[in-house]
């Protein structure tokens, strides 16, 4: 299973996802995707995370939890995955906290090695 977990940023998917609240992606195939997935997808060399409201032959009609973009269309190449997990409530708090943690980390490790 190849994982994904992403920190969200603004309020279009509101009220399911919140703006900084972490998802957990599950990379699958288009072909696995149903209509009501929430998934993340790449348009404009950004990523963002919006709900299928149609499947068909190939192109995806999606749209947001909030009402604030309206219907849009997308290709199947786009997808990068599925959202299977937001991290809400005291649980998704802890787990918050944890993953800024280990991004911080990470972050700082990334620097560290290539200053080397």
């Amino acid at each position: 299973m190849n994982l994904l977990f992403i920190k969200t940023i603004g309020g279009s998917m509101r009220p399911t996802i919140k703006s900084e609240q972490f998802v957990c992606v599950e990379k699958v195939s288009p072909d696995d995707i149903k209509e009501g997935d929430m998934i993340l997808y790449r348009a404009d060399g950004k990523q963002f995370i919006h709900r299928v409201e149609k499947k068909e032959n190939g192109v995806f009609r999606i749209v947001d939890d909030a009402g604030t973009i309206g219907m849009e269309q997308i290709l199947q190449e786009e997808i990068i995955g599925r959202v299977i997990s937001v991290f809400n409530g005291r649980f998704g708090l802890i787990y918050q906290r944890f993953l800024s943690f280990l991004f911080k980390v990470a972050r700082c490790l990334k620097y560290k090695i290539i200053k080397q």
